[in-house]
């Protein structure tokens, strides 16, 4: 799962800039244990061994919120409304606040053989209707409340509407940031001859950078309301 770190630096770094100015009377010294993961369960082996791992972090009173950075599944295996359901009813098993970040081989990849020759962008819809069903909600059965890039509109572009997956939140002074950013160079490699690729994603993404200060106004607008 390779990750564009320059454009992901550039958003955090202006996210957090922005997020000083409601924060900055904050005292929260509050510690913060999260659980972090990714590649899970990843294969039909794993899939069974997963209430221990989802035991394990519900029994610990450290953790306060669950992070899964992508990767539901190998890219091996093929891209199924079955196996994404099985996933998102795994996801609601934490007990605590779940996030959740798509991954190259739950949309990006599925274009190839092993993956089925689906429609990359098609698995996305897919994806961002099976696992944000609520824009600016946290999974898990105790959802926390966030806030959605597609809640940015109007302070934004339309196009914002669409990112549902990317939000943004504050919590012991620290802001947290989950962009769509999978491998495959996000999804600038060729698709599989079988598909006719339509419009790139990457030329909205393009022009919700060029468009991020609004943005990131409106994002500021909305944190404040709801502080």
């Amino acid at each position: 799962m390779k990750i564009s770190f320059v454009i992901a630096a550039t958003l955090c770094g202006a996210l957090i800039a922005y997020a000083g100015d409601s924060t900055a009377k904050e005292k929260e010294d509050k510690k913060l244990t999260l659980a972090v993961y990714g590649d899970w369960p990843y294969s039909t082996e794993l899939l069974t061994k997963a209430p221990l791992l989802i035991g394990s972090i519900n029994s610990d009173p450290d953790v306060s919120l669950v992070l899964h950075v992508g990767d539901i599944h190998s890219g091996s295996m093929l891209c199924t409304p079955d196996w994404n359901q099985g996933i998102f009813n795994l996801f609601q098993q934490f007990e605590d606040p779940f996030v959740y970040t798509p991954g190259d081989n739950e949309w990006t990849d599925c274009h190839r053989p092993k993956e089925g020759n689906h429609d990359p962008l098609g698995e996305l819809a897919n994806v961002r209707a099976l696992f944000f069903p609520r824009p600016g909600h946290t999974l898990g059965e105790k959802p926390k409340r966030v806030f959605s890039q597609s809640e940015v509109f109007p302070f934004g572009s339309p196009s914002d509407r669409q990112y549902v997956e990317n939000v943004i939140w504050k919590e012991s002074q620290v802001v947290f940031v989950t962009l769509n950013l999978p491998g495959s160079n996000n999804d600038t490699v060729p698709w599989s001859a079988l598909l006719t690729r339509r419009p790139r994603r990457l030329r909205r993404l393009r022009k919700w950078l060029t468009e991020r200060p609004p943005t990131f106004i409106g994002w500021k607008l909305l944190s404040r309301r709801r502080d």
